[in-house]
Protein backbone atom coordinates (compact mmCIF):
# COMPACT_ATOMS: atom_id res chain seq x y z
CA UNK A 1 0.00 0.00 0.00
CA UNK A 2 1.04 3.51 -0.45
CA UNK A 3 1.32 6.01 1.73
CA UNK A 4 -0.99 9.04 1.15
CA UNK A 5 0.39 12.43 0.35
CA UNK A 6 0.46 15.36 3.18
CA UNK A 7 -2.71 17.63 2.48
CA UNK A 8 -2.55 21.34 1.22
CA UNK A 9 -4.42 24.29 0.85
CA UNK A 10 -5.13 22.73 -2.08
CA UNK A 11 -5.15 19.19 -2.04
CA UNK A 12 -6.74 16.98 0.39
CA UNK A 13 -6.69 13.45 0.67
CA UNK A 14 -9.29 10.85 2.19
CA UNK A 15 -8.71 6.95 2.27
CA UNK A 16 -11.75 5.52 1.22
CA UNK A 17 -13.15 1.64 1.81
CA UNK A 18 -12.83 -0.35 -1.22
CA UNK A 19 -15.35 -1.93 -3.84
CA UNK A 20 -14.71 -5.39 -5.13
CA UNK A 21 -15.94 -4.51 -9.19
CA UNK A 22 -14.96 -0.99 -10.45
CA UNK A 23 -14.98 0.24 -14.00
CA UNK A 24 -11.80 2.70 -14.55
CA UNK A 25 -10.46 5.06 -16.98
CA UNK A 26 -7.24 6.98 -17.18
CA UNK A 27 -7.60 10.69 -17.94
CA UNK A 28 -4.43 12.71 -19.57
CA UNK A 29 -4.71 16.33 -19.66
CA UNK A 30 -6.66 19.63 -17.88
CA UNK A 31 -9.45 18.62 -15.42
CA UNK A 32 -11.26 20.48 -17.57
CA UNK A 33 -11.96 18.26 -20.10
CA UNK A 34 -12.09 15.19 -17.28
CA UNK A 35 -16.25 15.49 -18.47
CA UNK A 36 -14.69 13.34 -21.61
CA UNK A 37 -13.16 10.49 -19.30
CA UNK A 38 -16.63 10.41 -17.56
CA UNK A 39 -19.22 9.96 -20.74
CA UNK A 40 -16.59 7.57 -21.67
CA UNK A 41 -16.49 5.16 -18.86
CA UNK A 42 -20.74 5.82 -18.26
CA UNK A 43 -21.03 4.25 -21.92
CA UNK A 44 -18.85 1.11 -20.97
CA UNK A 45 -20.59 0.72 -17.86
CA UNK A 46 -24.10 0.37 -19.97
CA UNK A 47 -23.10 -0.96 -22.92
CA UNK A 48 -21.35 -3.86 -21.24
CA UNK A 49 -24.27 -4.91 -18.32
CA UNK A 50 -23.10 -3.22 -15.55
CA UNK A 51 -25.08 -0.74 -12.83
CA UNK A 52 -23.45 2.35 -10.80
CA UNK A 53 -23.02 0.38 -7.48
CA UNK A 54 -21.00 3.69 -5.56
CA UNK A 55 -20.43 6.99 -5.77
CA UNK A 56 -17.47 7.74 -8.49
CA UNK A 57 -13.85 8.69 -7.30
CA UNK A 58 -10.94 10.24 -8.91
CA UNK A 59 -7.31 9.32 -8.06
CA UNK A 60 -5.16 12.24 -8.75
CA UNK A 61 -1.95 10.78 -10.03
CA UNK A 62 0.04 13.50 -11.33
CA UNK A 63 -1.58 17.33 -11.31
CA UNK A 64 -0.48 20.83 -10.68
CA UNK A 65 1.45 20.01 -7.65
CA UNK A 66 4.08 18.15 -9.66
CA UNK A 67 3.26 18.57 -13.17
CA UNK A 68 3.42 22.02 -15.12
CA UNK A 69 2.14 21.29 -18.00
CA UNK A 70 -1.57 20.31 -17.51
CA UNK A 71 -1.32 17.91 -20.57
CA UNK A 72 0.64 16.00 -18.43
CA UNK A 73 -1.89 15.53 -15.42
CA UNK A 74 -3.10 12.04 -15.02
CA UNK A 75 -6.20 11.28 -12.93
CA UNK A 76 -7.83 7.58 -12.26
CA UNK A 77 -11.43 7.77 -12.28
CA UNK A 78 -13.13 4.94 -10.34
CA UNK A 79 -17.05 3.91 -10.57
CA UNK A 80 -17.70 0.83 -8.32
CA UNK A 81 -19.96 -1.37 -10.40
CA UNK A 82 -22.46 -4.71 -10.11
CA UNK A 83 -22.92 -6.61 -13.14
CA UNK A 84 -26.90 -6.62 -13.75
CA UNK A 85 -29.31 -9.50 -12.67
Amino acid sequence: MVAPGRDSEKIKFKRTEGYPTAACVIHRGPYNTIGLAYSTVMKWIEENGYEIAGHPRESYIDGCWNKEDPADWTTEIQVPVNAKL
